[in-house]
């Protein structure tokens, strides 16, 4: 059996019936795919597919065949990166030398200003795109930067470079009411985020905004008060006037906090520093009249139910329950 080096989803029967299987057809050079790295695939407004390869130009394909453009057909480089349909039904394709786009059966070289520069780290990698965001235009990203692309007459193009986006590992996320998102770090501290990725605000330790550049834990209570768990530097509290931070030396148990929960009567519950059940109500820290069972095991998650009972999910020693008769440990 040949490998299979491009892959389409094709029904296999035509039925309506309730759960029809779906069964796999492949194309590869034998079949007239120009090469067997794909790179890119998009379909135009005709039904056309289009694949981008890694050196074999653009192949459209029309269910049977394939047509291939190349650096004959006015590509500028074979190796391509990525593809995009306009809305009008104009096909880009993104290579490492620049963009072009297909008019009457040939791509046309895109002009761009500071061309030179924009596409110097274009072959490093397949971190690129093109595309079309609706009421922005064309968007080109390269080496994880994005740039807006802007008309400068026939085939001309200015390059703007939006606003750079953080790209970290191992981050909390949480969507907050007014549409944007707040982005914890683990080494980069707390980012505010727009509704397209940019960031609005940046809170960190060398700032003084934050005790900690470490976030281990986020959470919104009912009244849009957002809470920040950091890993050596206490809770922080996030409210439009600004942030308040809060250590031992305000009652809380530790400066790593873990686990946020806000609960329906109004309580924050807080998991920190393997010191046990906490909670936070009317500007002080208390802790609940009970034989902990969590105290000296790290609280790793904190959730309630709908008849107001909280558990605490602990690192080794189960889970603990807790509602008006007491505390229960379910190991």
């Amino acid at each position: 059996m040949r490998p299979l080096l491009v892959t389409l989803f094709a029904l296999l029967l035509t039925s309506v019936i309730s759960g029809q299987p779906y069964g796999f057809l492949s194309w590869s050079v034998e079949d007239g795919l120009p090469q067997s790295q794909v790179t890119a695939i998009v379909e135009d407004d005709r039904g056309y597919l289009w694949v981008g390869t890694n050196g074999g130009g653009v192949a459209r394909f029309d269910g049977s065949r394939f047509v291939v453009f190349g650096v004959a057909e006015g590509l500028s480089d074979n190796f391509v990166r990525a593809l995009s349909v306009s809305p009008d039904g104009v096909l880009y394709a993104l290579t490492q030398r620049g963009i072009a786009r297909l008019r009457a059966g040939r791509f046309i070289d895109q002009s761009i200003e500071g061309r030179q520069g924009l596409f110097s780290n274009v072959s490093g990698g397949l971190n690129q795109s093109v595309e079309f965001v609706a009421g922005a235009g064309l968007t080109v990203t390269l080496g994880g930067r994005a740039y807006r692309l802007h008309s400068t007459g026939k085939d001309g193009w200015r390059a703007e470079a939006l606003p750079e986006r953080p790209t970290v590992t191992g981050e909390l996320r949480l969507e907050m009411r007014n549409g944007r998102r707040l982005l914890g770090t683990r080494s980069r501290g707390l980012f505010v985020l727009n509704k397209d990725g940019s960031p609005a605000a940046h809170y960190t330790e060398e700032a003084g905004d934050l005790p900690h550049n470490h976030i281990l834990s986020l959470y919104e209570d009912s009244q849009l008060r957002y809470w920040v768990g950091t890993s050596g530097g206490g809770l922080v509290r996030m409210i439009p006037s600004g942030l308040s931070h809060y250590g031992v030396q305000e009652g809380l148990g530790g400066n790593r906090v873990y686990a946020l929960h806000a609960a329906r009567d109004g309580k924050l519950w807080i998991g920190a520093s393997k010191q046990g059940i906490q909670y936070r109500e009317n500007g002080r820290f208390a802790r609940p009249e009970i034989s902990d069972p969590t105290k000296g095991n790290k609280i790793t998650s904190i959730a309630e139910d709908v008849a107001g009972r909280i558990y605490f999910a602990t690192d080794g020693r189960g889970v603990a329950v807790l509602d008006t008769s007491g505390v229960r440990s379910l190991s």
